[in-house]
Formats: C-alpha cells, structure tokens, sequence
C-alpha cells in the first residue's frame, strides 16, 4: 500500500487535474479526472471517477465509476443536441458562454467524511452533508442531511446513521479539522471506543 503525500496530492499519471486544488495525503487514481474543483485534506477518489464545478471536504471516499455534477442538456431549447453550446466545434460559431456558466454556477458540495459508493451519480446543485453514505448505483438529485444514508434511483434516504444528539456532538467535536498529530494521538479512540464514548470524551459541551 502506497504512502500518501504529507505536503500535497498523490496523483497518478494517467489522471487528469484542470484548475483545481487537491489537498494534501490525498489520493487521485488512475484514469479519475477533476476540473474547476476543490478536494479537502485526505479525501481519495478511485479509478475511472469523474468530478467538475465541486467542493469537496475532508477525509471524503469516493468510489470507482462515480459521477459528480454531470451535465445536463438544454431540454428547454429546440435541440438538445450540444452544437448549441459547443458551437465552435462544428464551425458554427462561437460557443455558449452563458450556458457553461450556468453550469459552474450549479456546484456540487461535499461534507466532510462522506462516503460515496461505486458508481453514485451526483447531479448539478446537490449538496451532500458531513457524514452521509451514497449508496453504490444511486442518482442524487436532492440535498442529503448530514449523517444519512441514501440509495436507489432516484436516491431516498434510507435511515440516519447516528441519533441527532450524536450527529449534533460529532458536529461540535469536528475531529476532521484536527490537527494530523492529534488525529494520530487519538487513533485508539476512534478504533475502540464506542461512538457514544468517543462523543463523551471529545464534545467540547460536555
């Protein structure tokens, strides 16, 4: 297994990076491409993913075959075919630049430690909260909570993770902002305890 880098991205060369900002002890795999984005402090995406116009937060697993923000077509016009907004390659002029920035305006946003399964498909505008599971195979069309699971297409949440005294206190305590030596103090706690101890130790209101 491969170590990460302490000072930037790993990224593998057959991967492709457009005016983006990759963290640092992440993982980009091989054939993942990722344009206008942002991807936090030790999220990984794995092979053949695709990402565009997103935030990503920390500590994120993306699985393989994903789709987040994929295009959609102008089904309000005429032609839904692309030589309406790509027009300069068929050499019928310029290209829409109002249309490509709508798209960036209709970013995806991602919490922190949010696990999306293979092959998710996230669609244009949808935030994903801190916490939350996409399961393998699902269409997101909608904002999803903090800390709940969702799958199936359309996605539809399928039940929360924790309780919402526990979801407010992993909130609170915000571990993924620690510090990368406090995060390695703590690794027995986050392997043994119990969330419920883990949540007594760390909630800053207890």
């Amino acid at each position: 297994m491969k170590k990460l880098n302490s000072t930037g991205p790993t990224i593998h060369e057959t991967a492709k990076v457009r005016f983006s900002q990759i963290g640092k002890w992440t993982e980009i795999d091989e054939r993942v491409r990722v344009t206008e984005s942002n991807i936090g402090d030790y999220s990984y995406v794995l092979h053949d993913s695709e990402m565009i116009y997103t935030n990503v937060g920390k500590f994120c697993a993306i699985a393989p075959f994903t789709r987040i923000n994929a295009g959609n077509h102008p089904i309000s016009r005429p032609a839904l075919a692309n030589f309406t907004y790509r027009s300069s390659q068929y050499d019928l002029g310029e290209n829409d630049q109002n249309f490509f920035q709508s798209r960036r305006e209709q970013k995806v946003t991602i919490g922190h430690d949010v696990w999306i399964g293979q092959a998710a498909l996230i669609m244009p505008g949808v935030s994903i909260g801190t916490g939350a599971v996409v399961g393998g195979g699902a269409v997101v069309t909608k904002d999803v909570a903090p800390y709940t699971i969702v799958a199936g297409v359309e996605a539809k949440p399928i039940r929360r993770r924790f309780s919402s005294e526990i979801e407010n206190a992993l909130l609170r305590i915000a571990w993924w902002d620690w510090d990368h030596s406090k995060i390695k103090d703590s690794m027995a706690d986050f392997r043994n305890l119990s969330i419920e101890e883990f949540c007594g130790k760390y909630d800053p209101i207890e």
